[in-house]
């Protein structure tokens, strides 16, 4: 039996810890929990809140760091965030200072030396002893940014190991699985909470939430349904509610239904760069990633493959929309589109043989 102290400050970081830990529990390893609040809010929507998680705030950071190391960990496991308290950064540098492995998660291919680095944007300093992979693709660019390849192995993505399953292996799945209804999902991100209302800061991506939303409403309201708006679980959702007051048409804020639910509940998903595009395409859905006025480099890697469909100009949104709202996408083969990312199921498994042998265990 080990000790590993699992470390985790956002959402997509969450969901794809949750799956080893839940497995890493059933082996029965000791598992501590050391969460940011937005990951604790995805722990607690998956009941996995027993033992209660550490939880990191910005006046009890240092104590909480402290405190994950007292306990001995054979090995740190983090996920990776670019902004916010740098949570796994900070007890990643921490535990290397202690002689501690740590192995760290990535589940989101962009922006990847900002990850890994800490003080600074492109020192590697908040890099684990091993970097666990979203695919060969990810691979490439980590080795790209200056992370040795010899410390990289691919993994995927363990949030994603149940769209692999049957309708029997899932045990999910119930008969009150909700079916699709007449909207328009939008999966806000807090992009201006970052840069600027119309993300033309430096740095910017020449868009936000609140630019997206202005040009999406109307064309939503011009098809005669509901434009429904989900809050990224970072976003101040009574800023974000403000903000659908000056809107046309039908527009409502939904915040408490999980993920999957609110997916298959919509008949076309739209947002900019959140991964939750990518598992709407994933389960059979119309993803549109609308990054109006872009700048730089589209940081949705399933756009260039087609998985989503990037939009950026009023007249291809509106082509978009008409067409996906006229001849909606079928749910066809899941396990195909898996395949089609150079994806395998079972990632959980392959973070866990990486975590053993980390620490001599296999």
């Amino acid at each position: 039996m080990s000790r590993i102290l699992v470390v985790c400050e956002d959402a997509g970081g969450a969901r794809a810890l949750i799956p080893v830990v839940r497995a890493l529990r059933r082996r029965g390893d000791e598992v501590d929990l050391l969460l940011g609040e937005v990951a604790a809010r995805v722990w607690d929507e998956d009941k996995m809140g027993h033992p209660p998680p550490v939880l990191a705030s910005e006046g009890t950071l240092s104590d909480s760091v402290a405190e994950g190391l007292q306990r001995k960990p054979e090995a740190v496991l983090g996920a990776s965030t670019c902004w916010g308290l740098r949570v796994e950064a900070l007890m990643t540098r921490a535990a290397r200072g202690q002689g501690i492995p740590t192995l760290t998660l990535l589940d989101f291919p962009a922006r990847l030396a900002p990850r890994l680095s800490h003080p600074g944007e492109d020192d590697l300093q908040a890099a684990g002893d091993r970097l666990l992979a979203l695919d060969s693709q990810m691979k490439e660019e980590l080795i790209g940014v200056g992370v040795p390849a010899r410390r990289i192995t691919v993994t995927g993505n363990p949030a994603f190991d149940q769209l692999w399953l049957t309708d029997e292996e899932d045990d999910s799945k119930t008969e009150d699985a909700p079916t699709a209804e007449d909207h328009v999902l939008f999966l806000s991100q807090p992009m201006a909470a970052l840069f600027d209302a119309d993300g033309h800061d430096q740095g910017g991506p020449g868009y936000s939430e609140v630019s997206i939303l202005r040009a999406l409403a109307p064309i939503v309201a011009a098809l005669r349904t509901t434009l429904v708006v989900r809050p990224h679980p970072r976003e101040d959702v009574d800023r974000l509610r403000s903000h659908l007051t000056e809107l046309p048409g039908d527009v409502r804020l939904e915040a408490n239904r999980p993920l999957r639910q609110a997916l298959l509940r919509a008949r076309v998903v739209t947002g900019m760069t959140t991964i939750a595009l990518v598992e709407a395409a994933l389960i059979g859905k119309t993803s549109l990633s609308v990054q109006l006025g872009l700048r730089g480099m589209d940081s949705l890697w399933t756009n260039r493959s087609g998985l989503t469909s990037l939009v950026t100009t009023i007249e291809d949104l509106e082509a978009a929309l008409a067409n996906a709202w006229r001849a909606p996408a079928a749910p066809g083969n899941v396990r195909a589109r898996l395949r089609g990312l150079g994806w395998a199921p079972d990632a959980a498994s392959r973070v866990l043989r990486e975590l053993d042998r980390t620490i001599g265990r296999s």
